[in-house]
């Protein structure tokens, strides 16, 4: 069946995605270029974007750069640091930007250190996330997110909620007490219905088809809400501009890394090769606008799988494999239209 979702994606794609709630600073490659080609992210350049969405009065700003503890020169260090440990300066006029910083989880199941750990621990609106995606086994093709995972402290197992829900669930107004209630809900069920006045997420860990991801964001777009942090372009912290305040303005900022020579981060998907970054921010869209595929039931999906397979081999024994393959698809897109 994935080969006859990922051929319904092109159904999903929309020419410019809504832009009234998500924006990315994309550091690409000429912006690396510019830098000199640094091994990784400066974390004075990453300050100098936080403090552009905190005077923008974004109201999340997604972190989609690895913060471990690796070797960073001590003066950008530094910067980082005085930048979030002055955030209330920066954050003007009660503007209560939530921060996300995400984790890594080792094969012990324990969470790496990151660089600004001290920091995080010490503000309400600093938080911690787990950006998990993973793929099909069959094709090793990126299709899902795990909404949480688990991981242990102190030999008690504890829960961390995937970075594109967690902003989400910031940008519809949950605090620290609402995240661990929700997270003692997830412990004691499976699966668990997020009621909003308009709608309702459905999370679970279980579901393939409500943890699929759509793609409304096809990656290389020149979309009007994509910002492309360089040197040649940059803007300084102290000049920023009205109108890139308004496209920032109360709204979830994905900082990231697109160039694939700089990162690791970087993902077969149904509609080709994207960057973690990007992947990411097509959950959130998709979380944030209610646009959940709809949870099919499991009698339903094994029917259709017998009844594709009996099909299937009908098919391909009266025409050629290509002609077999078209008709196939086309029969099974009409029959799961509903989901």
């Amino acid at each position: 069946l994935n080969k006859v979702f990922d051929a319904s994606l092109g159904s999903y794609y929309e020419e410019d995605p809504s832009t009234d709630k998500i924006f990315f600073i994309d550091i690409d490659e000429s912006t690396l270029n510019d830098w000199g080609n640094p091994y990784f992210t400066p974390l004075d350049s990453l300050s100098k974007a936080i403090q552009i969405c905190l005077l923008g009065k974004a109201k999340v700003i997604f972190i989609d750069i690895s913060l471990d503890d690796r070797k960073s020169d001590f003066v950008s260090t530094s910067l980082l640091k005085n930048t979030l440990s002055s955030y209330t300066a920066l954050n003007v006029e009660n503007q209560n930007t939530h921060i996300i910083f995400p984790k890594i989880i080792n094969s012990n199941r324990k969470i790496e250190d990151t660089l600004v750990d001290s920091i995080v621990t010490q503000n309400e609106n600093f938080h911690f996330g787990i950006p998990i995606i993973y793929s099909s086994s069959s094709d090793k093709v990126t299709r899902y997110i795990n909404y949480y995972t688990t991981y242990t402290n102190n030999g008690e197992e504890r829960y961390i909620l995937n970075t594109a829900l967690l902003a989400t669930l910031l940008f519809k107004g949950y605090n620290d007490k609402d995240l661990e209630a929700l997270k003692l809900k997830l412990a004691s069920n499976e699966k668990y219905s997020i009621p909003f006045n308009d709608n309702s997420l459905s999370i679970s860990n279980k579901d393939i088809i409500a943890n699929r991801i759509k793609f409304y964001y096809q990656f290389g777009n020149n979309y009007s809400n994509h910002l492309h942090l360089n040197y040649s372009n940059r803007i300084e912290y102290n000049n920023i501009t009205d109108e890139l305040k308004n496209l920032i303005k109360d709204k979830i900022v994905i900082i990231g890394v697109s160039d694939k020579s700089h990162s690791d981060d970087y993902y077969m998907t149904p509609v080709g090769q994207m960057p973690g970054m990007y992947i990411m921010g097509n959950a959130i869209y998709e979380l944030i606008n209610y646009k959940q595929l709809k949870t099919i039931n499991y009698f339903y999906i094994i029917m259709i799988e017998l009844i594709t397979i009996i099909f299937a081999a009908i098919l391909f024994m009266r025409y050629d494999s290509v002609l077999a393959f078209l008709i196939a698809t086309i029969i099974l897109l009409v029959a799961l239209g509903p989901i």
